[in-house]
């Protein structure tokens, strides 16, 4: 076998449109739609559930696959991938497939490829819907383009009958006789190689010539062999590549195409596989990264047109590292919109750009999900899409919540894994749930177990005392932490006791609470006087101020004079939150804006809500200003407590003050490129509308002239990534690699704190090269390695590309973990993997730093590859580097899933 261009194959090789002449079959279709589930629906319908219909049309390319579900109020169908295996699909029924699956070449050619493939989405339909009069739904959706079998069930809700299920589930099956299956790496990173392996799967009953054919692309190059010994050179070039497998009947072949990706984002990677007798073609995407670390800075600006007669120009200072930032990574965009909680809306499911795994960062996912339903329904906003979405997060959020819980009631971080639950965290969750009863089901039972436990933590001077550990530095400040906690208790008690008349609570319960919210007002008044901490006073007046306090007024006149009042706008800041901005990487340059800190905002929060419970609306404008500037670019602020607590001051407080009449244009120029400008409008219509464009030169200053009426919020996001250790690290923080071979790497990372005493609760993120994963044993051992008390959980990150730890803390001690990355892709000259530490609560508390194994940084693709072209194998086979899970899995599936199809069908 050899790699070729694919032009150089003559007529025998065909090409991606036609074939014809006697040769190779031509792709029909490109397979590429591979979710993981499909079909989660919901719809309201009939009394019962009294069929579930499964109706694929016989087309030989089916589109779309109709559900019908014969049911009473809210129903549920959701489709299960049976075999979890990602490999390609078109749906047709079985009996037909040799005919209908590209047919015979008319004139013996390659056969055409008719639609490629490239539907894969993550999840399928999970969904609901509505039912007519006469009980039936009917729904459509586009099927995924995996090769499996679906299983569809169904379930209904009705406050009459109750729950109603489909007493059997339909089924379907997707298959093909002839295709093509693709295994590459979620990411790589710039300057890596990685292959593209092809599998090909030919159940017919004859024996097959099979032209596999990567299209080329502007993203990648190939990499091709100058020869066939172990000492091959790589030459680099464009356009196809194709080899020639021989497919045996009722078997599979695979080979992979060596590539160098050239530039970075999602590359489209499309494989077709033709034969005289059918074909199939697939697409894919690979993502290149830059490498280094991702830095950011954002900044926004409020445009009150109103309050300047029409007429507000902003000038938006850009810069750029001049050393260590790695070339090509720089991009930077400006962004519009009408509503000051716009940002947030669209970036939902991204607020915050920090792990959330215990059970105060899980509320991320929750409580700013009930602001944003309140200021929307307030405001005549609400739309199906962003509806839908919220009580998604709301409900998996509140499910997710609760395996933190403790058989007392109480809430903790890491749940049963914590010696005792927290108060403050059982505080937060009962507080995040009162206000969401509103709009989801909260078991009011959970509700009364919390209240009842948190009471118990009450001494008889009114203080909350804390029998878990505090993992929010703010409210363990010294002598003022029985002060802080008891604030905090008593606005969630107060938020419980809004919906205690709508619930059938006994009459019990509503005495405790009167009695631990009298005691505890008592015990903040006669400390009024003599508190001096900003952030302890700005959470004491809020509580008096919602518990209608005698006092509540001295202490509204004691947190603002500790407020600070500049450029029209009103802030609370704690005294060492006036150090000048962390360097960044480059110790010669600082970003033009940076972020304050984690407990500004949190208190400035908790200001403007007192503002909003007083009915202050006016006078609270100036701190809506502030607050409003200082979100992140995906509309959420630095850590949780911050975000939660702002976005819930903004929202409420936008509601009440939001007017209609707003149209204006925004123009952006640049006094560094002359060609570049861009005029946003922005109206009532649009105004929850994110509107944004990219900028082309991150250099000098961005002009932007807002004219018109209303009020707007602009904001500049600029990231790059730097290939430098932090300058100025809080931490002390090392990698080593201890092992490494061609398919493992074993790194020993070590943190310890430099400011004195402890951190707050410490994340430790450990980067997995590009091609590895670290298995879920090793994670587990982490956890219960004795020789690490304070490591509470360990996961994998999301995309796979981290290993996180959670921490307690850490202090000027090493806490050393070591942890072994096996390889399940081919990724040669891997690049240096990122480890970081930091302060979750303050997030500017960090560092960072990189290791790199020798051995990997000098692979060549065909070290790692077994079935390059052109490589020839330099491990004994039970090293090779292609026989990692991903690609075993995918095989041993594919051949299960034929086999039980030709069973089946029997």
């Amino acid at each position: 076998m050899e790699f070729m261009p694919a032009a150089g194959k003559g007529d025998s090789a065909g090409g991606w449109g036609g074939g014809g002449g006697g040769g190779l079959q031509e792709v029909k279709r490109v397979r590429s739609f591979f979710p993981e589930t499909w079909l989660f629906t919901k719809r309201t319908a009939g009394h019962c559930i009294k069929a579930l219909i499964l109706e694929v049309d016989g087309l030989a390319h089916v589109d779309e696959i109709l559900t019908a579900v014969r049911l009473f109020q809210t129903v549920y169908a959701m489709y299960d991938d049976a075999f979890m295996e990602e490999m390609d699909m078109e749906i047709m029924p079985a009996a037909a497939a040799e005919e209908s699956l590209g047919g015979r070449g008319s004139s013996g050619g390659l056969q055409e490829v008719k639609r490629i493939r490239s539907f894969f989405p993550e999840t399928w339909l999970w969904t609901n819907t509505t039912a007519g009069p006469d009980g039936t739904a009917v729904f459509a959706s586009t099927v995924p383009d995996t090769i499996t079998s679906w299983v569809a069930s169904a379930f209904a809700l009705n406050d009459i009958s109750g729950l109603g299920v489909s007493d059997t589930p339909a089924s379907m099956e997707a298959f093909r006789p002839f295709f093509v299956s693709l295994n590459l790496p979620y990411s790589v990173v710039n300057k890596e190689e990685t292959a593209i392996q092809a599998l090909v799967f030919n159940y017919m009953d004859v024996e097959m010539d099979v032209t596999v054919t990567l299209e080329g692309s502007d993203g990648f190059m190939h990499i091709v062999m100058d020869t066939n010994d172990v000492n091959a050179i790589g030459t680099e070039v464009a356009g196809d590549q194709a080899v020639v497998l021989t497919v045996p009947a009722g078997t599979s072949r695979s080979k992979s195409f060596p590539i160098i990706p050239k530039r970075f984002g999602a590359v489209t990677i499309k494989v077709k596989a033709q034969s005289t007798l059918a074909a199939d073609a697939v697409e894919r995407q690979l993502l290149v990264e830059p490498e280094g670390e991702q830095k950011e800075y954002t900044k926004s600006f409020i445009l009150d047109l109103d309050d300047n007669n029409g007429d507000v120009t902003k000038y938006l200072t850009l810069g750029l590292p001049q050393n260590g930032m790695v070339a090509g990574s720089a991009y930077g965009r400006v962004s519009v919109m009408g509503d000051m909680m716009g940002s947030t809306i669209s970036g939902l499911d991204s607020l915050l750009q920090m792990p959330y795994g215990c059970g105060e960062q899980t509320m991320i996912t929750f409580a700013p999900n009930v602001y944003v339903m309140y200021y929307l329904d307030q405001t005549d906003q609400v739309t199906p899409e962003i509806e839908d979405k919220a009580l998604k997060f709301m409900t998996s959020g509140y499910q997710r919540e609760l395996t933190y819980t403790h058989n007392d009631g109480s809430f903790s971080a890491f749940g049963t894994q914590d010696d005792s639950g927290s108060t403050w965290l059982s505080a937060f969750v009962i507080k995040s749930f009162a206000q969401a009863v509103e709009y989801i089901y909260i078991d009011p039972k959970v509700l009364a177990k919390t209240v009842r436990w948190l009471i118990r933590q009450q001494q008889d001077n009114g203080v909350f005392s804390e029998p878990g550990r505090v993992i929010h530095k703010e409210m363990q400040g010294g002598l003022s932490s029985d002060v802080t906690m008891t604030s905090y208790v008593l606005v969630s008690l107060m938020e419980y006791n809004n919906i205690l008349s709508t619930m059938d609570a006994p009459d019990s319960d509503k005495v405790d609470v009167t009695m631990a919210r009298d005691r505890a007002v008592s015990f903040l008044e006669g400390r009024l006087d003599s508190e001096t901490d900003v952030y302890t006073v700005v959470t004491m007046t809020y509580a008096l101020t919602l518990a209608g306090s005698s006092m509540k007024d001295a202490a509204f006149q004691k947190m603002n004079s500790l407020a600070t009042t500049e450029g029209g706008q009103k802030y609370w800041k704690k005294p060492e939150s006036t150090a000048p901005p962390p360097v960044s990487d480059d110790l010669m340059w600082t970003p033009p804006y940076h972020d304050p800190p984690s407990a500004d905002v949190e208190m400035t929060a908790y200001a403007l809500l007192t503002y909003l419970a007083r009915d202050d609306m006016i006078d609270g404008i100036p701190i809506m200003k502030w607050l409003s500037e200082q979100r992140n670019a995906y509309g959420g602020y630095s850590s949780t407590q911050d975000t939660v607590v702002g976005l819930q001051a903004l929202a409420y407080f936008a509601a009440g003050v939001r007017a209609g009449g707003l149209d204006m244009t925004v123009t952006i120029t640049s006094d560094t490129d002359a060609a570049f400008s861009h005029t946003f409008t922005v109206n009532d219509q649009n105004a929850i509308v994110l509107q944004q464009v990219e900028i082309p030169n991150l250099t000098g200053t961005l002009t932007a002239r807002a004219q018109g009426t209303g009020m707007g919020l602009l904001q500049l996001f600029v990231r790059y990534n730097v290939d430098v250790v932090d300058p100025t690290p809080s931490f002390n923080l090392v990698a080593t690699v201890k092992d490494s071979d061609n398919n493992f790497v074993t790194c020993e990372t070590c943190g310890a704190y430099q400011l004195g005493g402890s951190s707050g609760m410490a994340v430790m993120e450990i980067g997995i090269p590009s091609g590895f994963y670290v298995e879920d044993a090793d994670l587990m051992a982490l956890v219960e390695n004795q020789n690490l008390p304070t490591l509470k959980r360990a996961e994998r990150s999301t995309d796979n590309k981290k290993a996180v730890l959670y921490f307690d803390e850490m202090n000027a001690s090493p806490t050393c973990v070591t942890l072994t990355s096996r390889r399940s892709m081919p990724v040669a000259k891997t690049q240096p993997s990122v480890v970081k530490v930091y302060d979750y609560y303050k997030p500017d508390v960090k560092a960072s730093n990189v290791y790199q194994s020798e051995t990997l940084k000098n692979t060549n693709i065909c070290d790692v590859c077994d079935d390059c072209t052109g490589c020839r194998t330099r491990r004994s086979p039970q090293n090779g580097a292609n026989g990692g899970p991903a690609l075993v899995v995918d095989t041993l599936l594919g051949m299960v899933l034929v086999l039980l199809t030709r069973l089946l069908g029997r």
